[in-house]
This record gives C-alpha cells, sequence and structure tokens, in this order.
C-alpha cells in the first residue's frame, strides 16, 4: 500500500512541477511576444510619421538603414 501512495505522490509532484515549469516559460514568452508587438507598434508610427511629415517612405528609410549597417560593417572591419 505505501507504493502505491508514493507513486501517486510522485506523480502529483511531477504533475505540479510540469505545471510550474509551463507557467514560467508561457509568462516567459509572454512577456517577449507584449515587447515585441510594442516595438513593431512604435516603429509603425515612427514610419507613418516620417512619411506623412517629411514624405520619406518606408523603402527609403529602410533602404538609409540596410547602407548605414553595411557602413559600419566595413567600417569596423567584418
Amino acid at each position: 500500500m505505501d507504493g502505491i501512495s508514493l507513486d501517486k505522490a510522485s506523480d502529483w509532484l511531477l504533475l505540479v512541477a510540469a505545471l510550474v515549469t509551463s507557467m514560467v516559460i508561457f509568462s516567459f514568452l509572454f512577456r517577449i511576444l507584449r515587447t515585441v508587438i510594442g516595438s513593431i507598434i512604435t516603429l509603425a508610427i515612427v514610419a507613418i510619421v516620417v512619411q506623412f511629415v517629411f514624405g520619406i517612405t518606408p523603402a527609403e528609410l529602410l533602404n538609409d538603414a540596410t547602407r548605414f549597417a553595411q557602413s559600419l560593417w566595413q567600417k569596423f572591419g567584418y
């Protein structure tokens, strides 16, 4: 009888540990998702404002950012 109750206790302990682990992982992933979505919304708002205020399209912004990254890449010798 003790072996049966010990097996049930270890099963419950394993279940609780799995639930706690999954809650920690999902909360971490949810926090990352919120940050990514917030960054995407901010970048979209900036792109829209720049387009309306200065007449610069998002494609031009992306092109300039790419050229800037390439110049940094070449400057530091990578």
